[in-house]
């Protein structure tokens, strides 16, 4: 009786870590890819938005409407954000028809056509922005690059999108990257020590966050420790930044590791992403921005040149 209550028990244990297994895994799952592209986009110049911390906050990327069109809006490339997204309060100021399914954008000469997409209760009254200012109309997710291949020249501030990798790429060596549920996970390494990091472009006003006891680890031990508040979706973040001399490999480069930094404020969601990826921290594009890299989502493989 008693072997059988125990072997009871770790069968009943045994279903629940299996069944937290498929529902962590489904949590995380991003929606179905719905976006459809056509032709390459040709050079694009890209604009960086600034902020307090750094001159290249976000990337954001010019793009249109309709083909026809004369009007230029700008939408921001976030490698963090599985999913494409249109921030929903600026295009009502805009008085443009927030859309219940199909949607097209047009960037350069290269057509996205989405299914669908989703509208966030998010963005800014136009009359709130700037003449001068960029109108952001929403953010681009990596189901745009997993139907394409990204070219970025940080140094000049120059993208490319490509239907196919280009022949004169083609020869280069590739390097892997883990593509699990639409979020792009690199291998780096720190100090000699490897660990697997997330490339959030979102990010990309820090070189490197992490959890606080590696910030204690990788700082400056002199380093004065600059606070500050963030903003994620409209959630107050405590952001706490120090410079590093760390040093930082990625695909057998070296990148200059000037500071790091630990958030705190980050919602459970994102607190568990860490835990259930195994990563053990994010970086944005501040790592390559005097690089050119080159990224194939759809066979997760990467190489900077």
């Amino acid at each position: 009786m008693r072997k059988t209550i125990i072997y009871s028990v770790l069968i009943g244990l045994g279903l629940i870590l299996f069944g937290s297994y498929f529902y962590l895994q489904n949590l995380f799952k991003p929606p179905l890819n719905t976006v459809n592209v056509k032709n390459d986009s040709g050079e694009i110049n890209i604009f960086w938005e600034k902020n307090e911390f750094s001159d290249r906050s976000a990337l954001l990327i010019p793009v249109k409407l309709s083909n026809q069109s004369k009007e230029i809006y700008w939408m921001q490339l976030d490698m963090g954000a599985p999913y494409s997204f249109l921030y929903g309060k600026t295009l009502k100021s805009l008085n443009i028809n927030q859309p219940t399914s199909k949607f097209d954008i047009f960037i350069g000469k290269l057509e996205a056509n989405f299914e669908t997409i989703k509208v966030a209760s998010y963005g800014q009254n136009i009359d709130e922005i700037e003449q001068t200012d960029n109108i952001i109309i929403g953010t681009l997710g990596t189901d745009l690059l997993e139907r394409t291949k990204l070219l970025i020249d940080f140094n000049n501030s120059i993208l490319n999108l490509f239907i196919e990798t280009p022949n004169y790429l083609s020869n280069k060596e590739m390097n892997y990257f883990n593509f699990e549920n639409r979020r792009i996970y690199i291998d780096v390494e720190i100090n000699g020590n490897k660990r697997t990091v997330m490339w959030d472009s979102g990010a990309s006003a820090f070189d490197l966050i992490t959890s606080k006891s590696d910030f204690e680890k990788l700082k400056k031990p002199d380093a004065i420790i600059q606070e500050s508040e963030g903003n994620q979706m409209g959630r107050k973040l405590e952001i706490f930044t120090a410079e590093s001399e760390s040093k930082m490999t990625i695909a057998g480069k070296k990148i200059e590791l000037r500071n790091v930094t630990y958030i705190e404020g980050f919602p459970w969601f994102v607190k568990l992403l860490f835990s259930v990826s195994g990563m053990e921290g994010m970086i944005g594009n501040n790592s390559f921005r005097s690089k050119i890299l080159f990224l194939d989502c759809s066979n997760e493989v990467f190489t900077i040149l």
